[in-house]
């Protein structure tokens, strides 16, 4: 199904794409899905895209710093998967359409959408899920060319008998 952090991106925009045109309660239910497939684009990046073991704290620090609207997501979808008081509380979530106060306006959907409060501020999940994925997946093309040589194989550093034949000496 996924094979690259791409199509895990590119799936969870495809949820958001459902959201828009389904009930309030199931619409909520579908960008909290897109959301915590979007946090999850920071793994695939660097475990499938890079060849690591895991995503490292430092991985994910930096990954932060380069998608913020990646940073504000993991939180909600940590306070999704941990009911905690360090994590937004979804709970007080609200599906409605955005309003022009909202810090996420310009970029939310003109319909319903779920929006939770996250520092103070009332977040739209559409908005932040969007962004970042969007911001990833115009990332991923303007360094597809840089990837592809980094997944390219090195070339070897010493001839092999299949690639060099043995030259006689040259004498003078």
């Amino acid at each position: 199904m996924y094979q690259t952090s791409i199509d895990v991106a590119r799936a969870s925009l495809r949820f958001l794409e459902m959201a828009k045109t389904t009930l309030e309660k199931s619409a909520g239910d579908l960008e909290i899905a897109a959301a915590i497939l979007a946090v999850h684009v920071c793994d695939w990046h660097f475990v499938r895209g890079l060849g690591r073991a895991d995503a490292t704290r430092s991985d994910k620090r930096q990954f932060a710093k380069d998608f913020p609207a990646w940073s504000v997501l993991l939180s909600i979808v940590n306070g999704t998967k941990h009911p905690t008081v360090i994590h937004p509380d979804i709970s007080g979530g609200e599906v409605r359409p955005p309003e022009w106060e909202d810090l996420d306006f310009w970029h939310a959907p003109q319909g319903e959408t779920l929006f939770i409060e996250v520092e103070g501020q009332l977040r739209s999940l559409h908005s932040l899920t969007h962004s970042f994925c969007s911001a990833y997946l115009d990332w991923t093309e303007r360094c597809s060319s840089d990837l592809a040589i980094r997944k390219t194989p090195p070339l070897p550093t010493t001839p092999t008998p299949t690639s060099h034949r043995a030259r006689a000496p040259v004498t003078r």
